[in-house]
């Protein structure tokens, strides 16, 4: 990874981080924050991320007996917005 200088949050390095949670170094780093001057990692162009299966693991167990409807229409809710948007879907069953 390369580093560089700015004051995107989501990079900072964690030694950044760091100093902003000690007292002593909280308002140095603010300022350097503020300046544009903390060290963080550069991004090399928008990486698009591809969308991986939905798992589900649905809970049977005599404990769920109660929000055993609520449970289910969640899981039928997942495997329609998977279907919509293209996605495997998986089920973990327990076999009783």
């Amino acid at each position: 990874m390369v580093v560089t200088l700015g004051n995107d949050i989501e990079r900072l390095l964690p030694m950044e981080l760091g100093l902003y949670t000690h007292p002593i170094t909280k308002n140095d780093f603010l300022r350097r924050f503020v300046e544009g001057q903390t060290m963080m990692y550069e991004q090399k162009g928008q990486e698009v991320l591809g969308k991986g299966p939905i798992i589900l693991c649905l809970d049977q167990s005599g404990s769920m007996h109660k929000l055993d409807t609520q449970s289910k229409r969640f899981t039928l809710a997942l495997i329609s917005i998977g279907r919509k948007q293209g996605l495997r879907i998986m089920k973990l069953t327990q076999i009783r």
